[in-house]
């Protein structure tokens, strides 16, 4: 089939270049634009296919201009030495892999150092101020890169992206930016402040930072577009991935309600794993309940780490731990994380049963198609009267379900997309 295609190509191209030839003045050179309009327009069906006549569609195209891709040639266009930056472009690919790994940072790191570590000017404190200049740059890079408007055309006028990004993600963007953790270190660096509610304000506004965890929407978009993705695998990744976030932010947030609070009353608590039950022990948060507040202090912070994420694991998993809250604010965050959580957990396994469920698309339809098959021979007397024959039927679908089913994917791909890229896809099938 491919040969033939070969030929039919072949003759319209040669009776349309005979055609061009005749009708088109040898000496009225056409424009540059004309020439790249052409080039895209041309690859569409003709007037005649459009108005009903019985003619082939022809395909009016050059064979070096029918190897570039359609992609390649958007990519091609610039304007100067500062060219506005395309999303399709290989930078922005490269960036949107960058992206990901700085997304990745800001969740994991950004929770874990406000909860659990001091501010100090330190390693940390340096690496948390170049991901500041590679954000600052991304917002640059947003007021230079095109974006499809609303006739699906890239945008490359610089005061309409300009005009777009300040309307819409600039200030997040712009609230996340600001160095939140400078000021947690200029405060721990006065001393007497540390003890102050403002301080701790301070510490909590770190947390910020994780508004930048939004702009994975538009990474995940830039993905979608430039790559092959199988959406339902995607989810299930997915959900994996903010399940074991969800867990490590719960944990974050169990020890950092702790370190805040600060709480001076002692409570006596007789259920502790680590003494008897008759000998009451002296807690004054959750961590002093579980081993006592003379030895919590010594504890590292892998060590409160590991405890919190315990606590996380058994409330995202809703079957509970042995570490209880002990304050009023701890109470409060339990209820909230538990109410959460059930949220989470009911969502989610639905989710992941309805994942499960579109994998297996094909297969779903093929199972109907055979009952609805095994039905009609019942319901005709055709399984009793010729059983030869209802085999013949059954092993038909099998076949056509193993060597036919991409086929009519494709076939319902065909008839959804417009003219223009049908001649595209047909090229890109049979040019070879």
């Amino acid at each position: 089939m491919a040969v033939g295609s070969k030929k039919m190509f072949n003759a319209i191209d040669r009776s349309n270049s005979s055609r061009r030839s005749k009708e088109t003045p040898k000496d009225s050179p056409r424009s540059p634009r004309e020439s790249r309009m052409s080039n895209i327009g041309e690859m569409g069906f003709d007037d005649s296919t459009a108005n009903g006549a019985d003619e082939l569609p022809s395909y009016e195209y050059d064979a070096k201009r029918a190897a570039v891709s359609f992609k390649e040639r958007l990519d091609s266009v610039h304007d100067g030495i500062f060219s506005v930056v395309l999303p399709t472009s290989a930078f922005s690919q490269n960036w949107d892999i960058v992206m990901t790994f700085l997304l990745t940072y800001v969740a994991i790191v950004t929770p874990f150092d406000t909860s659990f570590l001091t501010p100090s000017v330190d390693g940390l404190f340096f690496v948390n101020r170049w991901m500041d200049m590679m954000f600052l740059y991304d917002m640059i890079l947003q007021f230079n890169t095109a974006f499809p408007n609303e006739f699906g055309e890239l945008e490359k006028s610089r005061p309409r992206i300009a005009q777009s990004y300040l309307s819409g993600w600039f200030p997040i963007d712009f609230i996340s930016l600001l160095p939140y953790d400078l000021f947690s270190v200029l405060g721990e660096a006065d001393g007497p402040t540390s003890s102050l509610k403002g301080f701790r304000v301070l510490r909590v506004l770190r947390l910020i930072k994780m508004l930048r965890l939004l702009r994975a929407n538009r990474v995940l978009e830039h993905f979608e577009t430039n790559k092959p993705i199988n959406y339902s695998r995607m989810q299930l990744y997915s959900f994996i991935v903010a399940l074991l976030l969800l867990i490590h932010w719960l944990a974050c947030g169990w020890y950092l309600v702790l370190d805040l609070e600060e709480a001076e009353e002692c409570i006596p608590y007789y259920h502790s794993s680590m003494f008897p039950e008759n000998d009451p022990v002296c807690c004054f948060n959750w961590l002093d309940c579980y081993y006592g507040a003379s030895y919590s202090d010594g504890l590292t912070t892998a060590r409160k780490y590991m405890l919190a994420v315990v606590w996380s694991v058994g409330q995202v998993l809703t079957v509970g731990s042995e570490i209880h809250s002990m304050t009023d604010t701890e109470r409060v965050y339990e209820v909230f994380t538990e109410m959460l959580c059930g949220l989470v957990y009911a969502y989610l396994l639905g989710a992941i049963c309805s994942i499960f469920t579109s994998m297996s698309k094909q297969q779903t339809m093929f199972y109907e198609q055979m009952d609805q098959l095994n039905l009609f021979l019942h319901e005709k007397n055709v399984d009793i009267t010729d059983p030869l024959l209802c085999a013949a039927l059954r092993l038909f679908y099998r076949f056509a379900y193993r060597t036919m089913g991409s086929s009519h994917a494709m076939a319902d791909i065909l008839t959804t997309i417009s003219p223009t890229l049908k001649g595209q896809i047909a090229l890109a099938l049979h040019s070879k």
